[in-house]
């Protein structure tokens, strides 16, 4: 979901799965990071992840912070989101030439 609509729909905390770099370069889909650097002038991963209106935290800081006994558990289900991401990914770029988004 993008920060704005985070915003407005009233959030005042986030977590997130993948950051704005994993989608550009695990899933190659920029345009997000395209339009923080057109519209805010703003390079990879440089917004304030904490500011006035919410607090956004990495679910992988959370797994690598969580308890021993948890990891391997939780690093298992990673990879297995992960897995299913790449797949979707694959299809969306198998099919990308075809749609009319005009950001490629």
């Amino acid at each position: 979901m993008c920060l704005s609509a985070i915003t407005w729909a009233g959030f005042d905390n986030f977590y997130y799965f993948f950051s704005h770099e994993d989608s550009r370069d695990a899933f190659s889909i920029p345009h997000d990071l395209k339009i923080l650097k057109e519209v805010f002038r703003l390079d990879p991963g440089d917004y304030a992840k904490t500011n006035a209106f919410w607090r956004s935290s990495s679910i992988a800081d959370l797994v690598a912070t969580s308890d021993e006994a948890d990891k391997t558990a939780l690093r298992a289900q990673d990879q297995r989101i992960r897995a299913k991401y790449q797949s979707l990914s694959d299809t969306y770029q198998s099919g990308k030439d075809d749609n009319a988004i005009p950001m490629n």
